[in-house]
């Protein structure tokens, strides 16, 4: 019996914007800071184009830095901000690794 794996597959029967939820339920990983679990789903769900791309390059950033992969997290927080520019969570981030203003 797999609580996750049968918490998931129920979010997506029932919602039918499966791929958000995919997306949503890695983000709620990495904020219970169970990093690599969401970064597996957010993967999974941007294989499947949901609808806020952004916010799940932004969340995937999140665990990226907290995991040291620091290259990895610019480059999904610089993404997140090309699919949504003035967004300002993942332009706070990108200044404190370059101190440019984005």
């Amino acid at each position: 019996f797999n609580i996750t794996g049968d918490v998931t597959a129920e979010i997506i029967s029932q919602d039918l914007n499966g791929r958000s939820a995919v997306v949503n339920h890695g983000a709620s990983y990495v904020a219970e800071r169970r990093f690599v679990e969401g970064i597996e789903l957010i993967n999974k769900g941007l294989r499947m184009s949901p609808q806020e791309p952004e916010k799940a390059y932004y969340n995937r950033g999140l665990a990226y830095e907290n995991l040291g992969l620091h290259d990895k997290a610019f480059d999904d927080y610089l993404k997140a901000l090309e699919l949504k520019p003035g967004w300002e969570a993942p332009k706070r981030h990108l200044y404190r690794y370059t101190g440019i203003e984005y």
